[in-house]
């Protein structure tokens, strides 16, 4: 949540004293605008999506390296409508980490890409030996 000033808070706890339910109501706003404020910018940037995502899969700070920005980068690029076709080709034994991580079982997911419901994006995993 944005800091509040010193101030804000001594009037939220004034608050909080003097009119329980009014304090309430102020939080719900303020988590409320918090939220949307969040959202807009996980919508805006699938970077900041994917490093907040990231904390609910796995508690350790994920650290981006340069190819995880051009993949970002790519997968905006097919979000906008400038890429229209993309293939993303990852070594053996990689994906299949995070798979697990998330509990992914199935071997193809296709899901939308951003908000724009008419572009999908589809995985394959490969359990096993060829």
């Amino acid at each position: 949540m944005t800091a509040l000033t010193e101030e804000r808070k001594r009037k939220l706890n004034w608050l909080r004293r003097k009119d329980p339910e009014g304090y309430r109501e102020v939080l719900d706003v303020l988590f409320e605008f918090e939220r949307r404020s969040q959202r807009s910018e996980y919508e805006d940037s699938f970077r900041s999506f994917v490093l907040r995502a990231w904390s609910e899969v796995d508690p350790t700070p994920l650290s981006l390296s340069p190819f995880h920005d051009v993949l970002i980068e790519h997968l905006e690029m097919v979000a906008r409508g400038e890429i229209r076709s993309l293939i993303i080709n990852a070594p053996p034994r990689t994906r299949g980490q995070i798979a697990d991580r998330l509990g992914a079982f199935s071997e193809l997911a296709v899901v939308p890409l951003g908000n724009r419901p008419d572009v999908r994006a589809a995985g394959h995993h490969l359990r096993g030996q060829l």
